[in-house]
């Protein structure tokens, strides 16, 4: 019986899947205007198409922001867990911190941020 929970979840949530699509295709509103195929973006008309080019720095700056970000998790379970790291823990959170300062730094300085 214990083997089979996982199957038993898995087909529950496939067919709670199915009915909550049956359900929305039947009880759905079918209406038919000349703005149904239209894409909006936050309830306002889209100005431009989909295909206008960015510039490559937006990507690296986003990319950017999510290595920062994430290295900021790895800070956060550091300091919840710093009686437990002792000194050794404390030398490689410093040891990170300022690998990250001085990546940020290199950054600023061939101007990408």
């Amino acid at each position: 019986m214990e083997n089979y929970n996982f199957l038993y979840f898995v087909l529950f949530s496939i067919s709670l899947g199915i009915l909550i699509l049956l359900l929305s295709f039947f009880l759905g509103v079918k209406s038919i205007s000349r703005y149904k195929n239209f894409p909006f973006e936050s309830g306002m008309p889209s100005l431009y198409t989909a295909r206008f080019q960015i510039s490559i720095e937006f990507y690296i700056i986003a990319i950017l922001f999510v290595i920062f970000d994430t290295d900021i998790l790895y800070l956060y379970t550091w300091a919840i867990s710093i009686k437990e790291c002792g000194w050794i823990g404390f030398l490689e959170a410093s040891f990170f911190i300022i690998f990250l300062l001085i990546t940020l730094l290199y950054l600023i300085r061939i101007k990408i941020i």
